[in-house]
């Protein structure tokens, strides 16, 4: 990508993934806004900073991304097995344009890194929040409402700014 696109797309990324981080630890969802603020990103910096063909190559590897990631979740949400929610899905497949797929094993290192940091951390604060609310004492029905649920756009954001920080730090 052209260096300026890319250091825009960048700069405008960053604002918005600390507010994904954030509104997904606190609700536990991530707006459908947020994943197109993130095609529009794509869009706006791409269309001059790349190659016509390459352009489309990441809005179809996008396509590709959500397509494949909708049919996963509905076989292991029918099944029982949903791990990841759709706002997650939705999220990836707005930022895999922003990937290149000769780095894809760079990329696979920095998320396997960051969920590792991310389950780590998230194991601590979950075993906190346990103790420190009695966990024990509940009723059935309360340790229901008090279920673990894993907020993975925290390291969907993480992943991606740091794999774009690091071309952009490669370009000064």
């Amino acid at each position: 990508m052209d260096t300026t696109a890319l250091w825009l797309a960048f700069s405008a990324l960053v604002p918005l993934m600390v507010y994904t981080s954030w509104h997904d630890l606190k609700y536990l969802t991530i707006p459908n806004w947020i994943s197109l603020a993130c095609v529009g990103i794509y869009v706006a910096t791409a269309s001059w900073g790349l190659a016509f063909e390459t352009f489309l190559w990441g809005l179809g590897g996008g396509v590709i991304a959500l397509v494949l990631g909708f049919v996963l979740y509905s076989i292991l949400h029918s099944v029982g097995l949903a791990a990841i929610g759709a706002g997650d899905l939705k999220l990836i497949a707005a930022l895999v344009p922003f990937m290149w797929w000769r780095d894809a094993a760079e990329i696979l290192l920095i998320f396997t890194i960051v969920i590792w940091i991310f389950v780590i951390f998230f194991v601590i604060a979950w075993k906190r929040i346990k103790r420190a609310s009695n966990f024990a004492a509940m009723s059935q029905d309360e340790k229901k409402t008090f279920k673990l649920a894993s907020p993975f756009g925290i390291s969907l954001a993480a992943t991606i700014l740091i794999y774009l920080g690091r071309k952009v730090l490669a370009t000064l």
